[in-house]
């Protein structure tokens, strides 16, 4: 049965406009019907004809019982903005002749639907009838379509599935363009979430009655959920009960919420319907329960014993992408580079729509951004997967001007989906999750303009700071990325890496501490003690409940290994940012930095210009060089400036010696994260900075 669920204030942006066609006789299992202007075609070849820019392609499911063969329409529609046009095709039993009429909703706005779903195993099929011709689909699909399919009359909806030619890689590429258009001018997003139990049965009729007809406020309590569940009274035993407890459980683990693909589609259009068989929902009623179910273990520390992910619903509730990204919504490059990282655990039939997935939003965010519209980055399906990731890197660098994108780079990663692909070093795997942030590189107060975090090299945000060798054949897959930027120290000692777990490991924390937490840390004058307790989490402070927007710099974290075993909540989210997937390390200057976790002794920090923070780099690759000496070492900052020969000559340059380093992730080393290194080479060492940066290669 077709939901008839609308929202009285929905506003759809763009309408559609039904392409006139020819007269055929279409057979349907259920009555014959004639219909004129359907374009059907000759042959199964020509369901797909060429579509004009612009245009799409409408499903006209046919009316039937449920246990009908699936017959449709498939057919070309064009947008029409400020227009109040809109053709579609109406079928029932009791007309045998069908033309093409005017379809409105209540307001007099055209209507159209479509389908969010999960597309499921590939091998596991269905036929349906398209056109006249069997068309095979994924078992998901097939029960969707029964699930919306009208008894009476047509079902008008867009699925990408069918409406795309999956076999052409110009129009994939040209219809993902088209995408959040499609789903933000649809009168009713319909989200399938599969085949219905009892317990979900159970479980919406009861979120029905808590949620209610109109959504909750919410939103003016989240920052204080105790104060929450005081106000309000929820108990999920009480007011949903075990059957539909487990029923939301079930709802929260389906496939349906780790798909890339519901950003767009769940994400956008705020009028949807959820579906779980033929069970029907509002999406606000869903996000309402699950918000009270946060809101209630927050607020009074008591964990419901079926462990309901509820977050896996809310984080794509909202086209913010993800609460990591709310700062950064106009910030058109780091908002995308967020979106790509939120994504990373998400799951793609295809993985090169990690990066076309979030293509739409980036289009808005960037105009937003630079005041101009994105040209030059564009879905392109021809490309091979290591393509596409390679040339998002060098997008994001070379139009954002610094290297923030490498602070996506994680080689260590091996949660799913791990999909590794033949990539240089310095190029993020999208394919692949991770729970290892980069650090923070903006500082977002409540009432105030966000701005930079660090500034490491200084004021260098320009295109003389790298240069991209980015060319790619049948052959090679790997891009070469050279940086202007001066070696700071190597590590002379590693600690205990912090695994990449959902929680800290405490007794690793307290392992980094310094031997003599009471000694000198010459680099700021501080105690070793507070040195380490300001490098463990970055030296950042931040919201409690937002731990991935920095508020401010300069406060060392209350968590002291010398005093305590635990880790103060509001301390703990800050920790997971900065050290998870990273390890102390300590260099031959005496410098404590967190380090990435892949990193050993012999390694090299390294200030590169454009960068906000450090970075460590492997070397792979030198040619014979003459003698050295040192000529300018201070045990103040750890660098080492070296001359050719023994007697005189030039300063050594990295250039000359053929060094190519291997990207291993960023670094944050303590007293160096505001330009100390380049102040003191511009100062006391002589005025040597301009003759210390160097060309580096990394492959």
């Amino acid at each position: 049965m077709a939901s008839s669920v609308t929202d009285d204030n929905s506003s759809v942006s763009s309408e559609l406009l039904l392409q006139p066609v020819t007269e055929y006789f279409f057979s349907n299992s259920s009555c014959r019907t004639l219909i004129r202007n359907a374009d059907i075609p000759q042959s199964k070849e020509l369901i797909y004809k060429p579509l004009s820019p612009g245009q799409i392609r409408v499903l006209y499911v046919l009316p039937g019982t449920y246990d009908c063969p699936l017959e449709c329409i498939l057919a070309p529609a064009g947008f029409r903005d400020g227009g109040a046009y809109f053709a579609q095709l109406i079928l029932t039993k009791e007309k045998t002749q069908a033309c093409l009429i005017h379809n409105r909703d209540r307001n007099g706005k055209n209507v159209y639907n479509a389908l969010s779903y999960v597309w499921g195993d590939p091998t596991a099929t269905e036929t349906i009838f398209v056109n006249c011709y069997a068309f095979p689909v994924t078992r998901n699909l097939y029960y969707a379509l029964k699930a919306i399919r009208d008894e009476s009359s047509s079902y008008t909806v867009w699925v990408d599935a069918i409406c795309i030619n999956q076999k052409d890689d110009v129009e994939k590429s040209q219809q993902i363009a088209l995408m959040k258009r499609i789903y933000l001018s649809a009168t009713l997003i319909i989200a399938f979430l599969g085949a219905s139990t009892k317990h979900t049965d159970d479980a919406f009729e009861a979120i029905e009655k808590v949620a209610g007809n109109s959504p909750l406020d919410i939103k003016r309590f989240q920052d204080r959920p105790e104060e929450f569940v005081a106000t309000s009274g929820f108990n999920p035993r009480t007011d949903l009960g075990d059957s539909a407890i487990l029923g939301l459980k079930d709802i929260c683990q389906r496939p349906y919420w780790s798909r890339v693909w519901i950003q767009q589609e769940f994400g956008t259009n705020t009028n949807t319907a959820v579906y779980c068989g033929n069970k029907i929902i509002r999406k606000w009623q869903l996000t309402s329960v699950c918000m009270l179910l946060l809101h209630y273990e927050m607020g009074t520390g008591n964990l419901i014993k079926e462990r309901i992910n509820a977050s896996a619903v809310m984080n794509y509730t909202h086209m913010d992408v993800h609460s990591k990204s709310v700062g950064f919504k106009d910030q058109g490059v780091t908002y995308f580079m967020e979106a790509l990282h939120a994504s990373r655990g998400l799951l793609a039939s295809d993985i090169k729509d990690k990066v076309f997935a979030m293509l739409p939003s980036l289009t808005e965010n960037y105009l937003k951004a630079y005041g101009k519209p994105l040209v030059g980055f564009a879905a392109d399906y021809r490309l091979s997967a290591t393509q596409v990731y390679g040339s998002t890197a060098w997008w994001c660098i070379s139009t954002d001007k610094t290297l923030d994108a490498l602070g996506y780079v994680d080689h260590e990663n091996s949660f799913p989906p791990n999909i590794r692909l033949p990539l240089s070093s310095w190029v993020p795997q999208w394919s692949c999750a991770s729970v290892r942030r980069p650090f923070l590189k903006w500082l977002i107060p409540k009432n105030g303009t966000p701005r930079r975090a660090y500034s490491v090299s200084g004021d260098f945000q320009s295109d003389s700071g790298f240069h991209i060798d980015f060319t790619f054949d049948d052959t090679q897959n790997e891009a070469g990325l050279t940086c202007v930027g001066f070696r700071l120290d190597r590590i002379a000692k590693v600690t205990k890496p912090q695994c990449e777990s959902n929680d800290l490991d405490v007794s690793i924390e307290k392992s980094w501490a310094p031997e003599n937490p009471d000694s000198l840390y010459e680099y700021t004058g501080e105690t070793m003690r507070a040195a380490y307790r300001r490098t463990i989490h970055a030296d950042m402070k931040s919201y409690e409940f937002a731990p991935y927007l920095a508020i401010e710099r300069g406060f060392p974290s209350d968590y002291d290994p010398f005093e305590t075993d635990q880790i103060l909540s509001k301390d703990r989210g800050l920790l997971k940012v900065a050290s998870r997937g990273r390890r102390l390390a300590y260099t031959e200057g005496g410098v404590i930095a967190l380090v990435p976790s892949i990193a050993q002794e012999g390694d090299e920090i390294f200030i590169l210009k454009n960068g906000s923070v450090c970075y460590v780099l492997k070397e792979t690759r030198t040619t014979a060089r003459a003698d050295e000496v040192v000529i300018g070492e201070d045990p103040n900052n750890g660098v080492r400036i070296v001359l050719r020969d023994r007697e005189e000559g030039p300063l050594i340059r990295f250039s000359d010696i053929a060094y190519s380093f291997v990207f291993l992730g960023e670094a944050y080393a303590h007293g160096f994260m505001d330009g100390e290194a380049l102040r003191l080479l511009d100062g006391p060492v002589g005025g040597l900075l301009d003759q210390c940066w160097e060309e580096i290669k990394i492959v």
